[in-house]
């Protein structure tokens, strides 16, 4: 009898304990809302140490929000203080908060040149072709200059060097390290036109601003 209340304590106590246990990874993985205002809710996963996943949101309004009309206010003033001293012609400014959602933006909406911002869904597209095709980063290929190509007004230093061969991953590694252009053309001709058409589709980019090659026909930054 005592060997059979010995034996369902300690199932008792192991269940318990597992119980506990499991009761304290699920808490760490449960979902959150971020402390806001109340014209904002956001779902993200807890438990994480560098980052704060977001899961889903709703209710997110303009930046009218309380809180952050005095930061909205600060940048609006000094923005509208270099318009007038004509060290600048316009602005835009968005703004934030990765932890709570809020955000702040002034003339967030108005359309710029994307410049070498574009070099980014070319560096997603170079990617996710080198996770289709392993070796694609290995992949070389030799530089001929373009002598018809517009001039890039804002570099460094490097160049690359006419006839010299070149990896997909130094290409990669000049365009986005030293925002070379001519690094991103002959990476983008490397990479097959459905691959980076569909990360611009995805993007909501306009693929029909560039030529069949995908190479920049405007925007040399």
């Amino acid at each position: 009898m005592n060997k059979i209340y010995t034996i369902l304590l300690l199932i008792f106590i192991s269940s318990n304990y597992i119980l506990s246990q499991t009761t304290k990874t699920s808490k760490t993985n449960t979902v959150k809302k971020a402390t806001s205002c109340t014209d904002i809710k956001e779902i993200r996963v807890a438990g994480y140490n560098y980052i704060n996943p977001l899961l889903d949101y709703y209710d997110i309004y303009s930046s009218s929000l309380g809180t952050n009309k005095l930061l909205q206010k600060n940048i609006s003033d000094f923005i509208q203080k270099e318009i007038t001293s004509k060290n600048i012609e316009s602005a835009s400014v968005y703004y934030r908060d990765l932890t709570t959602g809020l955000w702040v933006g002034i003339n967030e909406n108005a359309m710029y040149s994307p410049a070498s911002l574009l070099k980014v869904p070319y560096l997603i597209a170079a990617l996710k072709q080198a996770q289709e095709d392993p070796n694609f980063l290995l992949k070389q290929d030799v530089f001929i200059p373009n002598e018809d190509k517009p001039y890039q007004n804002i570099r460094d230093s490097f160049n690359l060097v006419a006839g010299n061969i070149y990896t997909m991953q130094e290409l990669i590694e000049a365009m986005i390290i030293h925002s070379d252009n001519d690094a991103k053309d002959l990476l983008v001709r490397n990479i097959p036109y459905p691959i980076y058409k569909e990360i611009f589709d995805d993007l909501n980019i306009d693929i029909q601003k560039f030529d069949s090659t995908g190479v920049l026909q405007i925007f040399y930054l």
